[in-house]
């Protein structure tokens, strides 16, 4: 009996011991921080492929949109509003890779960044500038214009390099990544390329009613004629360019009713020439 009393109690030691540490580690991973931070050096690459064209056909894409400049901003006071002189920061392309382990957990297999250009300054609205209003899409070489304040000053690579470090780490979590295209310009881009833009009947600018900080494109040469503006058209395929060279997988076009189905009918080929799974979403 004194044998079988000390296994048994062996035995509940021994369970005791399984529960305290089972719950040690179920511990560490509750508590675990839901920022990692992620080591860019040590990153493997992937062989990735896009296939956004067909998830979003067959309804399977689990899509989360980001505003990269507020997703891993640092507010220090808790005012929900971001004060450089204060020494508060906001997100930049690099810092959002440390929480793409917590979307990918969430669930999340596609990312929708929201407008990544630098916004006009021009009747802007509110003190940072709206993203649908930015004062350029492209860059004179070809490139995305993209928001300084998005760039990570400390790091030496350039905005194109910063930017692309962010899909690929996203691409070895096969997590897709599509941008969104602003279907207007700022006052500032307005004034500065007016061979894009629409004016009225009497030469006025075209603003969206309750959008004092934007202009409307004019997607025609000759409306009569059906005939497309082609500086308009070639912005746009360059912009189709720009993102398949960063290897972004798709394109979400804001306001998408803004140009006519004529319009679409040669961008969203045009992009799927480039690249068959190039994905496309509309806001209607």
């Amino acid at each position: 009996r004194s044998a079988n009393r000390n296994d048994s109690e062996k035995l509940a030691a021994n369970k005791k011991e399984e529960i305290i540490e089972q719950y040690l580690q179920n511990s560490a991973i509750s508590n675990a921080p839901a920022v990692k931070r992620v080591n860019l050096n040590n990153s493997k690459s992937i062989n990735y492929k896009n296939n956004l064209r067909t998830m979003i056909q067959n309804n399977e894409s689990v899509m989360i949109a980001i505003a990269p400049r507020t997703f891993t901003a640092v507010d220090k006071n808790g005012d929900e509003k971001i004060s450089l002189s204060e020494g508060e920061k906001p997100g930049t392309f690099l810092s959002a890779i440390n929480r793409l382990d917590e979307l990918k957990n969430d669930g999340f297999n596609t990312i929708h960044i929201l407008p990544i250009h630098p916004p006009g300054k021009k009747k802007a609205m509110g003190t940072a500038g709206s993203l649908y209003a930015p004062a350029k899409f492209i860059t004179d070489d070809g490139h995305l214009a993209i928001d300084p304040i998005l760039i990570d000053p400390n790091d030496k690579r350039s905005p194109d390099e910063q930017f692309k470090a962010f899909i690929d780490e996203c691409h070895k979590r096969d997590i897709k990544v599509m941008l969104d295209l602003p279907s207007c310009a700022s006052v500032d881009m307005f004034e500065a390329e007016p061979e894009l833009m629409a004016f009225g009947r009497n030469g006025e600018d075209k603003t969206p009613q309750g959008w004092a900080d934007i202009r409307m494109f004019d997607p025609w040469d000759d409306e009569t004629k059906k005939t497309l503006n082609p500086k308009l058209l070639e912005m746009h395929k360059q912009y189709v360019d720009a993102c398949i060279d960063l290897g972004i997988d798709g394109i979400r076009a804001d306001v998408a009713r803004a140009k006519p189905v004529e319009f679409w009918d040669i961008i969203i080929p045009y992009s799927h020439s480039k690249d068959p799974e190039f994905g496309w979403l509309a806001e209607t």
